[in-house]
């Protein structure tokens, strides 16, 4: 994506949580932001993401998967930083 980086699937970042809303959360990862859809975050249903993640937070995630179509990252909640 920006300035040549190279998505590896499984590779991890450290990322800034930018926005919070009810399908997920958007996180920068330094040079994009990243989509963590609330079907990623645990095995078990989320029903309200506010409740576990706020703006600012740090967070560890992994990619998993790039739509080129609509260009968005899509990313694994790994655990917080």
């Amino acid at each position: 994506m920006s300035n040549g980086r190279e998505y590896i699937i499984g590779s991890t970042f450290e990322g800034i949580i930018q926005c919070v809303k009810s399908y997920g959360t958007f996180i920068d990862i330094g040079e994009d932001v990243g989509l963590l859809h609330i079907s990623e975050i645990s095995h078990v249903r989320v029903t309200f993401m506010e409740a576990l993640f706020a703006f600012g937070e740090k967070v560890k995630v992994s990619f998993y998967k790039l739509k080129v179509q609509v260009i968005v990252i899509m990313i694994i909640f790994t655990h917080e930083v």
